[in-house]
C-alpha cells in the first residue's frame, strides 16, 4: 500500500521525467510515471483480500460500520478543510447540496461538482456490495469458475460507461473481487508451484498490452477503459512479486520498510491531501518557481501532509473512544 499511493502521487505530479542524460532511460521513467495510477488498483486488490478476511471476522453489519468508522472521519475532516479553503483562498464555494452529495458518498455518482476523489465513491460502493461477493465466494463448489463468472459480468456492466468517468470506477470493480478470490484461495495458492510462472507470464501480457496502447494508440486509452483493464493482469503478479521483494529487503533495510508502513497506514489521507494540492497548485501560477524543485516540494509535502493529517485524526479518534469507554 505504501509503495502503490507513491506511485499514485508519482503519476499526479508534475516532476519532470527528462532529467536523465539518457533519453531511453527518460522514456522508461516517463512511462512508469504515465501509468502510475495503477496503485489504484493494488489498493482495489488488498481492499478485496483484507474485505474477504474482515467478513470472515464479522457479520455485514458490523462489517459495514467498521468501513464507515474508518472512511468516513477522515472524509469528512476533509470535506471541511476543502470547503474553508475554498472559500478562504480559492474562491470554490460548496452548494448545500454539494456538500451533502460529498458527506454521504453520492455526490460523484450524481455528477455533482466539487466531489474530491473519485476512489473514496468507489471503494464505498464496493464495500456495499462486498457482503455478496463474499457470500458467492464462499459458498462456491467451484470458486475459480465463480471468479470468471463474477469477473466476467462485472466486465460487461462496466462496458456500460465507456466515455463515461464513472469507467474509472467500474473498471476496478474485477480487480476488487480478484483480491477478494485470492483472499479465499490463499492457502492453496501458496502451495502452488505453477502460480510464480502464471504471475510472471501475467505481468509481461499485461504490461506488453499495456506498453503498446500507450505508446501507439495513446488516444484510446482513456474512453474505453484501455488504461485500466490491463491491470487485472498486472495488478495481482506485480503485488506478489512487490511482496517478495519487500521480504528480502526488511531485513536489511528496516528503517525503509518502516517508512514505508507508515505511508501505507496514511494511504488514504496521503491520496486526499495530494490531490487537493496537485489540483490547486496546477491552477496557481505564483507556485512554479522552477522546473524541478517545486514539484518535488510538493509532492514531499503532500505525503507528509498525509501521514501528519492521520496521526492527528487518530489522536482524536483514540481520546475520543476512551472518553466515551469511561462514560
Amino acid at each position: 500500500m505504501g509503495l502503490a499511493i507513491l506511485w499514485v502521487v508519482f503519476f499526479h505530479s508534475q516532476i519532470p521525467t527528462d532529467l536523465l542524460p539518457l533519453s531511453k532511460i527518460n522514456t522508461a521513467v516517463s512511462f512508469v510515471k504515465g501509468i502510475g495510477y495503477g496503485g489504484v488498483d493494488i489498493f482495489m486488490l488488498v481492499s478485496g483480500m483484507g474485505l474477504y478476511n474482515s467478513l470472515m471476522k464479522n457479520n455485514p453489519a458490523d462489517f459495514i460500520k467498521h468501513r464507515i468508522k474508518r472512511i468516513a472521519p477522515t472524509w469528512w475532516l476533509y470535506l471541511i478543510i476543502c470547503i474553508v479553503l475554498g472559500a478562504l483562498f480559492f474562491e470554490i464555494h460548496y452548494t448545500f447540496s454539494e456538500a451533502l452529495g460529498f458527506a454521504t458518498f453520492t455526490g460523484y455518482w450524481l455528477d455533482m461538482k466539487n466531489q474530491g476523489n473519485w476512489y473514496i465513491y468507489a471503494i464505498m460502493f464496493f464495500y456495499l456490495i462486498s457482503p455478496v461477493l463474499y457470500s458467492l465466494l464462499k459458498e462456491s463448489k467451484n470458486r475459480t469458475k465463480t471468479l470468471v463468472i463474477l469477473m466476467l459480468i462485472t466486465l460487461v456492466i462496466s462496458f456500460v460507461f465507456f466515455e463515461n468517468k464513472k469507467l474509472m470506477a467500474f473498471s476496478r470493480l474485477p480487480i476488487f473481487i480478484m483480491g477478494m478470490y485470492l483472499s479465499a484461495n490463499c492457502k492453496e495458492l501458496e502451495n502452488d508451484g505453477k502460480r510464480w510462472a502464471l504471475s510472471a507470464l501475467a505481468l509481461v501480457v499485461g504490461t506488453t498490452a499495456l506498453g503498446i496502447v500507450y505508446f501507439r494508440y495513446h488516444s484510446l486509452l482513456t474512453p474505453y477503459g484501455l488504461w485500466w483493464y490491463p491491470y487485472i493482469l498486472i495488478a495481482p503478479s506485480l503485488s506478489l512479486f512487490t511482496c517478495k521483494a519487500m521480504d528480502v529487503l526488511q531485513k536489511y533495510i528496516k528503517p525503509l520498510t518502516w517508512a514505508l508502513a507508515w505511508t501505507g497506514k496514511a494511504s488514504l489521507e496521503i491520496l486526499l491531501v495530494s490531490d487537493y494540492m496537485f489540483s490547486r497548485f496546477k491552477k496557481a501560477d505564483w507556485v512554479i518557481i522552477s522546473k524541478g524543485f517545486t514539484p518535488f516540494a510538493v509532492v514531499i509535502i503532500s505525503i507528509l501532509g498525509g501521514i501528519l493529517f492521520r496521526i492527528i485524526l487518530d489522536f482524536f479518534i483514540n481520546k475520543f473512544e476512551k472518553k466515551k469507554v469511561r462514560n
